[in-house]
């Protein structure tokens, strides 16, 4: 066991930094893959993050012109691995579970906006939004009367993950806005 982990280890020090990344990723995909329910598409994500990890720890080619020829012919390996988990995150968001695109979804948004300018529209919007969202922490309101629209309420974790986020937001460099939580209850 220790030698295999010696093993990894040395090999990673080896490798070019393009295929560090790339095994980064492959780790952070193969911790998705339980989002896809469906065990054929599961498995075709799978075999995509394999055949990425097969790239990212390959041997450069030889001097031998064959090799070279196959490495001109296909692609090169970088792209290769790459192409292999783009595809393996478009499976993921193909077939993942709702609950989880949208978490992905408001992370991706709000570490986008954590670098925008403090005055940014764009930015604006996302710390309106993330205010806006229910505090996770807070029992839901009670159900509203006989008549009432119902209001539509995120995923919990969502609204977690919301809710550290917003204080990234607001606390990035340049931000000169605070947040706040508030409630509203819809008139009945």
């Amino acid at each position: 066991m220790e030698d295999t982990k010696t093993e990894t280890s040395s090999l990673r020090r080896a490798l070019p930094p393009w295929s560090q990344e790339v095994l980064h990723k492959v780790a952070e995909l193969r911790d998705q893959l339980p989002q896809v329910d469906d065990a054929h598409h599961r498995a075709s994500v799978a075999t995509l993050i394999t055949e990425a990890e097969a790239f990212a720890t390959l041997r450069k080619p030889g001097k031998e012109v064959w090799a070279q020829i196959r490495e001109w012919w296909y692609g090169s390996r970088v792209e290769q691995a790459w192409t292999c988990l783009h595809q393996a995150e478009l499976g993921l968001v193909e077939h993942g579970k709702s609950e989880f695109l949208e978490t992905t979804a408001l992370e991706i948004a709000l570490s986008l906006g954590s670098v925008l300018d403090a005055k940014d529209p764009l930015r604006l919007r996302l710390e309106n939004y993330v205010r806006s969202l229910p505090d996770p922490l807070k029992p839901p309101a009670p159900a509203p009367g006989p008549g009432a629209a119902p209001v539509p309420v995120p995923p919990a974790h969502a609204q977690a993950h919301a809710a550290a986020h917003a204080g990234a937001v607001a606390a990035a460099p340049g931000s000169t806005t605070t947040t706040s939580t508030s409630t509203t209850t819809p008139a009945g």
